[in-house]
C-alpha cells in the first residue's frame, strides 16, 4: 500500500512537470487542474473545467492594463446574462494586496462579482503571452476553442462556438524572448516584402561613390556619403537654396550636429502608385527624417536677395553627341549633354558660395561641361560657361531659401 502511494506521488510529480512545460494550442485538450488562491469566491480553490453545456472562458489581465479593466464590467455582463452556460474567471500573476487595492481604488471593477485568480504561475506557462488582455476559450469536452483578443469575445461568436465544432477565432500568440534592440528585419520576425516604411541613416562608408537617386522602380531613395546640407538639397531636389546663415550654422554646431560630416540615407517605401507619386512621398518623407534626426526645423521661404544668374545666349551646345549622363570622379563632375536647368547644383557642389545661383536659360538647352570639385573658383566657373555659351552673373532676385533653425 505503501509502495503504491509512493508510486501515485512519483507519477503526479511527473505530470506537474510535464504539464509546466507544456505549451497548448487551440484544438489541444485542456488538462484538469485546479486553481487555489481565488478571490470573490465562495471557495478559495475551484476546478478548471467546463461543465455539461457550458463555456469556460479564462481572462488573462493585469492591474497596469486599462483595457483589461475597462472590460471587466462587459464580462461580468456577459457572466450575468448567459448564467450556468458560461463560466468566466479572471487570471493574474500578480498579487493578493495588490489586486485588491485596485478594487478599492476603481469604482467600475467594485462589484463584478467575477472570480479572480491571483499569483498564477501555471496557466501562463500553459498559455505563454506578453500582452493582455488574452482570453482562453473551453467547451464542454475540455477542447481549447479559441486563444484570442478581447474583442472578439461576442455573444455572437461565442455562440458560432457552440453550435459548430470548427468555429474559429482569430489567434493571438504573443513571441516570446524577443531582442528589441535591433531590427525586426533582422530577426526573422518580418521579410522585406511585409515592411510598408522604413527609414536609414548610417555614418560615411568608406570606399561608396557620393550622389544620390531614386531605386527600385521609385520606391527606394538612396544618398551616400553626403554632408547635411547636400542631404537637404537632395531632400527638395535642389530647387532650393539652403540659406547658411551664421546663426544657422552656430546652431547646428551647438546641437552637436558636424555640418562637414558625411552620411549615408536609405529610405524605403512598398509601391505607392506612379512613379511621380512615389518620388513626392519618398522626398516628403525624407525632409521630416532630416529634421527629425538632426533634431532642427526645415521651412522654405520667399526672400530677395543677391543671386548668381546664369543665361544662356543659345539653346542647343553641339559640341558632344551623346545621351544625357553625369559622371562622376574623386575630382569632378562631368555632364554630358545635360539640362543646363540643373547647373546650379553642381556648381553649388564645386563652389562655396553662400548665396543662391538661379538659371535663367533656355529651358531645353542642353549642355557638355567639366566641373572640378573644390579647387574651382567663381571666375573659373565664369569662363568655363562662357566658353558653352552662358554668362553668369550677380543680381537681385525673389528666391525660395530653406531655413534650418532650431526647434
Amino acid at each position: 500500500m505503501k509502495k503504491t502511494y509512493l508510486l501515485y506521488l512519483l507519477l503526479l510529480v511527473i505530470y506537474g512537470k510535464s504539464l509546466a512545460q507544456t505549451e497548448l494550442t487551440v484544438g489541444d485538450k485542456m488538462p484538469p487542474l485546479v486553481l487555489n488562491n481565488i478571490l470573490n469566491s465562495k471557495t478559495t480553490a475551484a476546478k478548471l473545467q467546463a461543465k455539461k453545456n457550458q463555456l469556460l472562458l479564462i481572462d488573462f489581465w493585469g492591474t497596469t492594463c486599462g483595457t483589461c479593466i475597462g472590460s471587466m464590467p462587459k464580462m461580468a455582463a456577459l457572466q450575468k446574462k448567459w448564467g450556468d452556460s458560461i463560466n468566466i474567471i479572471l487570471v493574474s500573476p500578480e498579487e493578493k494586496e495588490k489586486i485588491e487595492d485596485l478594487f478599492r481604488r476603481r469604482k467600475e471593477v467594485k462589484t463584478i462579482g467575477l472570480p479572480i485568480a491571483y499569483g498564477d504561475k501555471m496557466l501562463r506557462k500553459l498559455f505563454p503571452y506578453q500582452s493582455v488582455p488574452q482570453i482562453v476559450v473551453i467547451d464542454d469536452q475540455q477542447r481549447i476553442r479559441a486563444i484570442t483578443f478581447h474583442e472578439y469575445i461576442t455573444e455572437e461568436n461565442l455562440n458560432r462556438i457552440r453550435r459548430s465544432d470548427t468555429a474559429t477565432l482569430p489567434l493571438k500568440h504573443d513571441i516570446i524572448g524577443v531582442d528589441y534592440s535591433v531590427p525586426f528585419i533582422t530577426t526573422g520576425l518580418v521579410g522585406n516584402e511585409d515592411v510598408f516604411f522604413s527609414t536609414l541613416f548610417t555614418k560615411e562608408i568608406p570606399g561608396l561613390s557620393y550622389g544620390s537617386g531614386f531605386k527600385n522602380n521609385h520606391t527606394k531613395f538612396i544618398a551616400k556619403n553626403m554632408t547635411l546640407r547636400d542631404l537637404y538639397e537632395s531632400a527638395y531636389m535642389r530647387q532650393i537654396f539652403i540659406l547658411a546663415r551664421e546663426k544657422n550654422l552656430k546652431i547646428l554646431v551647438d546641437s552637436g550636429v558636424n555640418t562637414t560630416d558625411r552620411y549615408c540615407f536609405e529610405l524605403n517605401i512598398q509601391d505607392q502608385g506612379n512613379n511621380k507619386r512615389n518620388e513626392f512621398y519618398l522626398l516628403n518623407q525624407m525632409q521630416h527624417a532630416l529634421d527629425q534626426f538632426f533634431g532642427v526645423k526645415s521651412k522654405v521661404e520667399n526672400k530677395t536677395m543677391e543671386c548668381w544668374v546664369i543665361r544662356s545666349n543659345k539653346e542647343t551646345d553641339t559640341t558632344i553627341v551623346a545621351e544625357p549622363a553625369v559622371k562622376e570622379t574623386f575630382t569632378s563632375f562631368e555632364l554630358i549633354n545635360y539640362a543646363a536647368s540643373g547647373l546650379p547644383a553642381y556648381i553649388h557642389a564645386v563652389l562655396p558660395v553662400n548665396i543662391p545661383i538661379v538659371y535663367e536659360g533656355h529651358q531645353k538647352k542642353q549642355v557638355t561641361i567639366n566641373f572640378r570639385k573644390q579647387d574651382e573658383s567663381i571666375e573659373s566657373v565664369q569662363q568655363l560657361l562662357q566658353e558653352r555659351g552662358f554668362t553668369m552673373k550677380m543680381e537681385k532676385r525673389e528666391s525660395k531659401i530653406l531655413l534650418v533653425v532650431q526647434r
